[in-house]
């Protein structure tokens, strides 16, 4: 059973359902909850001309498993993908952003790292938000990839200077590929899931972007977006990093992320209207996919 509750209401709620849980779960007064979260992916880097390369975005931290939880209130958050850099045809425009976490109870996912792009001024700050969950892929600003969270992802490739190709931004289940020549990287692959009862490919890398000659790079499977003149963005709800760009135009954002849970069907879950959901019967369970918002869930 699914219910949406507004805040007006939370408390009142959330207080007959905590003086239920005893019945429902005498014994540990705990629930076993099956959960994917994937944070959202980071936006990829800007170009500035053809000579000059961007990286590919990091994706969304990876979290899978199974643990038990308390009855009651919980923090869920979805997290967003990040804008891409832009580029003008002389100099670095505005940098990509990264992507924000996502968030269910006690865990959470990092957002992906930013890619690198052509402005030979990134600053100690920017480059620091080349770290996430799995981290954004080397360019021209900043050769050296992104580092990633440990347990959540991977890191991104280096990406070569003038004339050579940007990195791809790590992925779940790989790291982003370094440059070849004046080629991007492919973005690290994602990690399938099967939650829902289908095998699904989540948080894929950006591809790294080409310099003039080459040819930029896929994303990693798990909704990672392409580099190229103009890169492509992460899927949306998969944690992909956007894909790189050159030529003076704007890196690819990353995919929004997601948080599923599969919980047994005698317990209840009430959402809060700030979050985007949808529920599927499977068979003795409930899956509960949150696809955007921010809020809190019950559980009784």
């Amino acid at each position: 059973m699914f219910k949406k509750f507004s805040s007006s209401n939370l408390y009142a709620q959330e207080s007959s359902m905590r003086l239920g849980a005893t019945t429902n779960n005498p014994s540990t007064g705990l629930i076993p909850v099956e959960y994917l979260i994937v944070g959202g992916g980071g936006g990829a880097g800007g170009g500035i001309g053809g000579n000059q390369n961007a990286g590919g975005g990091g994706a969304g931290g990876y979290l899978a498993g199974t643990a038990n939880f308390a009855f009651g209130q919980h923090d869920l958050i979805v997290g967003a993908g990040g804008a891409g850099g832009t580029g003008s045809g002389s100099q670095a425009g505005n940098n990509a952003n990264p992507g924000t976490k996502s968030v269910f109870s006690t865990l959470t996912s990092n957002g992906g790292g930013i890619g690198g792009d052509g402005n030979y001024g990134f600053n100690a700050k920017t480059i620091s938000i080349m770290n996430g969950g799995s981290g954004g892929g080397g360019a021209v600003s900043q050769a050296t990839g992104g580092t990633a969270t440990s347990g959540q992802g991977y890191n991104g490739g280096s990406g070569g200077s003038n004339n050579q190709g940007g990195a791809g931004g790590g992925g779940g289940g790989a790291a982003g590929a370094n440059f070849s020549g004046a080629n991007g990287g492919a973005g690290g692959v994602g990690v399938s899931n099967s939650i829902t009862g289908t095998p699904v490919f989540y948080a894929g890398g950006g591809g790294g972007s080409q310099s003039s000659g080459g040819s930029g790079a896929s994303g990693g499977n798990g909704g990672g977006g392409a580099g190229g003149a103009t890169g492509s963005a992460g899927t949306a709800n998969t944690g992909g990093g956007g894909g790189g760009t050159y030529s003076g135009t704007t890196g690819g954002a990353g995919g929004s992320g997601v948080v599923i849970l599969k919980i047994d069907s005698t317990i209840k879950l009430t959402a809060s209207a700030s979050l985007t959901s949808s529920t599927t019967p499977s068979g003795n369970f409930n899956i509960y996919s949150f696809t955007a918002g921010a809020g809190k869930v019950i559980l009784s």
